[in-house]
């Protein structure tokens, strides 16, 4: 897309308005796929609708290897940011860490609910 100052957006376009405290974020697309090309069989494979062709799904073994996922997981972030904090004084930010890695949100669950201080749950 170029950066022309007569760039406008019709009725009729793909767009996206998301609002986050004083942020306004707009995507627009020029062209939307919205039709499925492919039918998901299981959980490992999915057929091609236009030839019939049948496929494997290409696992990743952590979230690391999937470009695609970390990409959504930091918009995700972003958005929850942006619209719970602004950045004025009377905000405090801060940032919770784990000694041990922690797998299930189960666990963090519990220690939101029991709460921070006690060393023997969290």
């Amino acid at each position: 897309m170029n950066d022309s100052k007569d760039f406008s957006i019709r009725p009729d376009d793909f767009v996206t308005v998301t609002f986050m405290n004083d942020i306004y974020e707009v995507q627009y697309l020029q062209k939307s796929n919205r039709v499925n090309n492919i039918l998901k069989i299981d959980s490992d494979r999915y057929v091609i609708k236009s030839t019939g062709e049948i496929k494997y799904y290409e696992h990743a073994e952590t979230r690391n290897q999937n470009e695609n996922s970390i990409k959504q997981t930091m918009k995700k972030i972003r958005y929850l940011i942006n619209a719970n904090f602004s950045g004025h004084k009377n905000e405090l930010w801060a940032t919770l860490t784990f000694r041990d890695t922690k797998t299930f949100s189960k666990e963090f669950r519990s220690c939101y609910k029991i709460g921070f201080d006690s060393e023997k749950y969290c």
